[in-house]
Order: C-alpha cells, then structure tokens, then sequence
C-alpha cells in the first residue's frame, strides 16, 4: 500500500524529506512548491521506484493523509484545510513551538493532528529536520503507539506558550497521549 504524503514548503529540508520518503518504498510523495525531476532521477539511481510529483497545487493535494510543513512562511492554511481536512500535520521547521501553534490555531484541528519536531532535530540542520519528519511518519504509519520526543499541545489554553518538546505516544491517529516523567516518592520527613 502506498501513503500519500503532501510536502508544503521549498527548501533543502523539503527536498531531503521527499527523498528519505521514497527510500521507505511504501511512499507517494507529492511536492507543493518543489519540481520532482532531480528526486525522480536520484530515487532511479537508488533502484526505488520514483513515486513522486510535484510541483502540485496546494488545491490538487486532495485529502493526502499526512501533510508534512517544511517551511513557516507562506503556509495556505485555507487551501490546506479545505484540500486535506482529515490530514495529520507534521511541522518540520526550525521553529516548530510557534509554528506548530500558529498553523493549529489557524486550521482549527484538534491537537492530536498537528504534531512538530523534537526540539533537538528543529535546533538542527535540514537534514536533521528532514530525518525528525521522517521519524514521526514512521510512528504514524506504523501505529505502534511508541513514545518519541516530539512538539505537541500540552495543554487547551492555546498559542505558543501551550506547546512543548515532550515525550509523546504517537501512532496512526497523531499524538495518543503525552507521557509524563514518573514521579520519584520522596520519603517523608519528621
């Protein structure tokens, strides 16, 4: 089975993201922003079949199950929550506290859709965002409901201050639960 994946964004995160997608082989990625002719060739020297287009639309991104953010800037979230209503966002930028609030407030998803990076992946280069992106599809599609570090809601009260880099259960659905450190007894004194 093949997962579509929608790509918004243009820049060397996005291009790595697409790329470490079609080494997965199970992937069909769609590229918003992003001519597919140079990843088509690289996944045709890497022997994988080149499931992947772009530019396309944001209008054309019908219903793709996962939305993938690489870029904060220029999102069309009206286009987006019109084309994809259903999608699980992953934001993949190097802001992904405030960009992660912004773009939730602005589609008006509930918090288990939008998940972003760890914030050690975000503080890192494209292509430790891009291999953060990949890591969370991975969790998504495997829906094994395992725990990573990642960039969710913590709490309802909304904006960026409700958002942290935490341990998340994340499988098919988005963000399951936040796992919370155990809390050390403490002896009691007296």
């Amino acid at each position: 089975m093949r997962h579509r994946i929608a790509l918004v964004g243009s820049s060397e995160c996005t291009r790595n993201v697409a790329l470490l997608l079609l080494l997965r082989d199970d992937c069909h990625v769609q590229l918003s922003r992003e001519d597919a002719g140079g990843l088509k060739a690289a996944a045709g020297a890497l022997g994988v079949e080149p499931r992947v287009e772009g530019p396309v639309p944001i209008a054309a991104l019908t219903a793709a199950p996962i939305v993938i953010v690489c870029d904060g800037e220029r999102v069309p979230v009206a286009e987006l929550a019109k084309r994809c209503p259903d999608a699980l966002l992953i934001v993949a930028t190097s802001d992904p506290l405030t960009d992660a609030a912004a773009l939730q407030e602005a589609l008006s998803w509930p918090r288990q859709r939008v998940i972003g990076l760890d914030a050690t992946a975000a503080a890192g280069s494209p292509a430790e965002r891009a291999a953060g992106a990949v890591r969370l599809v991975d969790h998504v599609l495997a829906d094994r409901g395992r725990v990573l570090e990642a960039t969710v809601q913590v709490t309802a009260l909304g904006g960026p201050e409700s958002w942290a880099s935490v341990p998340a259960r994340i499988g098919a659905v988005g963000l399951q639960a936040i796992d919370a450190p155990p809390v050390r007894a403490t002896a009691a004194v007296g």
